[in-house]
């Protein structure tokens, strides 16, 4: 007869685990898969989703999560050591991680149109994008009012979208509002998941390498990869096609992602080496990424309409 197993996973050095039950049919002993039924699901990942905010969530009523969060200006300080920026202005995005508990409070009690909990799918769940807007500067010691509320769960190309809409308020004036989107991946819809929430700009929009900030510093760092990788030399310009990928991590490891980048260009020493020599002598991506393989490829170029694949090379 079948029987239930658990597997019990450590979170923190403070005790907290995540139980998962598994329904163990007759049929696993011939190759067939445990079941974890949806409510178990659900409610190992909220456990997961708690630990995530830091141990507790506030409460969610009709849609929308509140909590209280002091503001000090040391996490001006702090956002700049880790973005490696200069300045002392407040960056909207300092106020995200003010805002977190809530949000994935929101996430937590969020259903899908079919009735179930979104949560489930929690270990599939990514941050699309985000869009934030500052319209005051908090003062320092200020307690913030965060709200965050659900403004709908989507079935679409992209999976299970989640939106949830932010307001940071200091007594009674906004400080900034925010949109926050989740994709729970391998939840699939008919839906168009769209383009982000503009924050300002495009995503096909040339980077401005000129800009300055207040103090006459390159907004753009000297070493940002977008930098290091362009080149007036047009004789140096390629055709770049990056395709992302996220496989089921082997065992023993946390993760399998990364990016297959392929390029064509007609001249490798003329057009390719000179753009990966400046990335390697100093590219600040180099710290996120590792290597893992490389090849090079003799790619016939394209054909006219009543041509033969290859044929300009024998012409």
């Amino acid at each position: 007869a079948g029987s239930t197993a658990e597997l019990t996973v450590p979170l923190d050095r403070a005790g907290r685990v995540l139980t998962l039950a598994f329904d163990v049919t007759d049929a696993v002993a011939t190759g067939a898969a445990p079941v974890v039924p949806v409510s178990t699901a659900a409610s190992a990942m909220l456990d997961l989703l708690t630990a995530a905010a830091g141990g507790s969530l506030p409460t969610v009523t009709d849609g929308a999560a509140e909590l209280v969060a002091p503001w000090s200006d040391d996490v001006v300080a702090d956002h700049a050591g880790v973005t490696s920026g200069t300045t002392t202005d407040v960056v909207p995005d300092a106020l995200v991680g003010l805002a977190w508990p809530a949000v994935f409070a929101v996430i937590g009690a969020a259903r899908a149109a079919s009735g179930e909990p979104v949560v489930e799918g929690m270990l599939d769940l990514v941050h699309l994008d985000h869009a934030v807007a500052l319209t005051d500067t908090p003062a320092d010691g200020a307690d913030l009012a965060v709200r965050a509320s659900l403004r709908s769960v989507e079935a679409t190309d992209l999976g299970r979208v989640v939106t949830v809409d932010v307001a940071v308020r200091q007594h009674d004036s906004t400080v900034a509002t925010l949109v926050e989107r989740f994709c729970v991946r391998g939840r699939p819809g008919d839906a168009h998941a769209g383009e982000p929430v503009r924050a300002g700009g495009r995503l096909e929009d040339d980077p401005d390498l000129d800009a300055v900030d207040a103090n006459g510093l390159e907004v753009i760092d000297p070493f940002a990869h977008v930098r290091r990788a362009r080149t007036d030399d047009r004789r140096q310009r390629i055709l770049r096609r990056p395709y992302n990928y996220d496989d089921p991590p082997p065992p023993g490891e946390l993760t399998d992602a990364g990016l297959v980048f392929v390029s064509f260009q007609a001249d490798l020493e003329a057009q390719f080496v000179p753009l990966q020599r400046r990335l390697a002598e100093l590219d600040l991506l180099n710290q996120w990424t590792t290597p893992i393989g490389s090849a090079v490829f003799a790619v016939l170029p394209g054909a006219r309409r009543g041509e033969q694949l290859g044929q300009s090379l024998l012409t």
